[in-house]
């Protein structure tokens, strides 16, 4: 194990070659973004100097450089740059970043890109995963258990993965399912939350405490939930490593959560949102409203006037509501759908390649947006789905249902006779409903849970995330991506699924 030793020489040759430190909230384009504290923090140690982009910028959101990399990790070691030769046959000795680059390949941090000749590559983005594998060898990270990500098991980088998660320093890119984008570019701004954690210069990624109890609601955001209480506030427990799960005071009649940030309606109909704000989506409008929805980048919600305004990322147009005036709203990953107060069901955003935001014709009392796929119940009581259709999970069954919820890949509904029948992916047998009669339902990644007509909670598909309830009986529930939350009758929250931090 490689020991980083701190030495007073190290510190002044580091600001003798220009890491001044710099004002805090100084940088223009950061303000009010989710990365702005971590990168003030980096900023007043001197880190990030002479690698801002522009007067007054960081551009918080452009590609995060291996060159750079060089610069801020070493500096955050407060190691020294080298003395000596660059021995990347692709770095310019005449660049002023190449010592420190050069210094990281001392401390064998780094590798290089490639080798014949030996290159590092410093124009190149950092992918997650590589930033992983850097900051596991810089702070020396603890091996650590799967973290459960479904998408780094076959990157060669997998174990740094599990160990940066088991730090708290990040647990993945997205929930439901819970993936860790290995092969994603690292921006700026997260590259500067990811090293300032590492530093202990902000809290690492550690769940809040489960409260017990007085709750009249519950709602669910990939690894973390929230409820209100009796008395109208809201308390949040789990992942809080954007502050999703630190809400504000004040009374509320209704919550909404994503994997990253959560919005409520006060008790005055004003909303008021927190956690992640990279995109604006924690940023609500002024008014009044009745309903809201989110989705991992954008918000939602229905005005007192029935009229529709969205915030947050708009790339697909999700965020680009119509005119008109809606009863219902729901939100998906690219997409975003309403039902009008004439029953008929419009989308919009992404809508070319899956058809996800192309609504059917027809009158429909709920609609449920999943991650590719959207399902409606039309007036007549019968299903129908459309959008992508992998695992077959927009092939709704005949039938008339009273009730319908939507995963990743599989999609589940109440029937009038009270049965629950499923559809989609069912690996892990998360569509293998139950025999007997349901009140409700909610689906995770790979589990499904419904609450029977005795009050009695059941759950289906894999048991190591969050398919073996416990006994009791229960008012409400909530699934995410690997775990269960719900209201007793007794007015009391239990959750059940694995005990770990697993949300970004």
């Amino acid at each position: 194990m490689r020991i980083v030793v701190v030495s007073l020489s190290a510190v002044l040759l580091v600001l003798a070659a220009g890491a001044a430190a710099r004002a805090a909230g100084s940088f223009g384009d950061d303000d009010g973004g989710s990365h702005e504290p971590a990168i003030d923090a980096l900023a007043e140690k001197g880190i990030l100097a002479d690698t801002e982009c522009g007067d007054d910028s960081i551009c918080p959101d452009d590609p995060f450089l291996r060159s750079v990399m060089g610069v801020w990790v070493t500096r955050a070691l407060d190691e020294a740059p080298s003395t000596s030769p660059t021995s990347f046959k692709d770095v310019d000795a005449d660049e002023w970043w190449a010592p420190y680059v050069e210094r990281l390949a001392e401390l064998e941090i780094t590798r290089g890109c490639a080798t014949g000749p030996l290159r590092y590559c410093p124009d190149q983005p950092v992918t997650r995963g590589e930033m992983a594998t850097f900051l596991v060898r810089a702070f020396d990270l603890e091996p650590g258990p799967s973290a459960g990500f479904t998408d780094s098991a076959a990157s060669s980088h997998a174990n740094n993965i599990d160990a940066l998660a088991a730090a708290g320093i990040t647990a993945g890119c997205s929930t439901d399912p819970l993936r860790y984008c290995p092969g994603r570019a690292v921006t700026r701004g997260q590259m500067a939350t990811f090293l300032a954690r590492a530093l202990d210069l902000l809290p690492r990624n550690k769940p809040q405490p489960t409260p017990t109890s007085g709750f009249t609601a519950i709602a669910g955001g990939g690894s973390y939930r929230c409820g209100i209480r009796t008395d109208r506030t809201v308390v949040c427990w789990g992942d809080n490593g954007y502050g999703q799960a630190s809400p504000p005071a004040g009374e509320f009649t209704a919550i909404a959560l994503s994997g990253d940030r959560s919005c409520g309606i006060r008790t005055d109909r004003t909303v008021v949102c927190w956690g992640d704000n990279g995109y604006g989506q924690a940023s609500p409008p002024a008014g009044e409203f009745t309903a809201i929805a989110l989705s991992w980048g954008h918000s939602c919600g229905i005005r007192t006037d029935r009229t529709v305004v969205c915030w947050g990322d708009n790339g697909y147009g999700q965020a680009s509501p119509p005119a008109g005036e809606f009863t219902a709203i729901a939100a998906g990953d690219s997409q975003s759908c309403g039902i009008r107060t004439n029953r008929t069901v419009t989308c919009w955003g992404l809508y070319y390649s899956d058809g996800r935001a192309v609504a059917p014709a027809g009158e429909f009392t709920a609609i449920a947006l999943g991650y590719r796929h959207s399902c409606g119940i039309r007036t007549d009581r019968t299903v129908v789905c459309w959008g992508d259709n992998g695992y077959g999970k927009a092939d709704a069954p005949d039938g008339t249902f009273t009730a319908i919820d939507l995963g990743s890949d599989h999609s589940c509904g109440i029937r009038t006779d009270r049965t629950v029948i499923c559809w989609g992916y069912n690996f892990y047998g998360q569509a293998d409903a139950p025999a007997g009669e349901f009140t409700a339902i909610a689906l995770g990644y790979r589990h499904s849970c419904g609450i029977r007509t005795d009050r009695i909670v059941a759950c289906w598909g894999s048991k190591d995330y969050g398919a073996s309830p416990p006994a009791g009986g229960f008012t409400a529930i909530t699934a995410g991506s690997s775990h269960s939350c719900g209201i007793r009758t007794d007015r009391t929250v239990v959750c059940w699924g694995p005990k770990r931090v697993i949300a970004v």
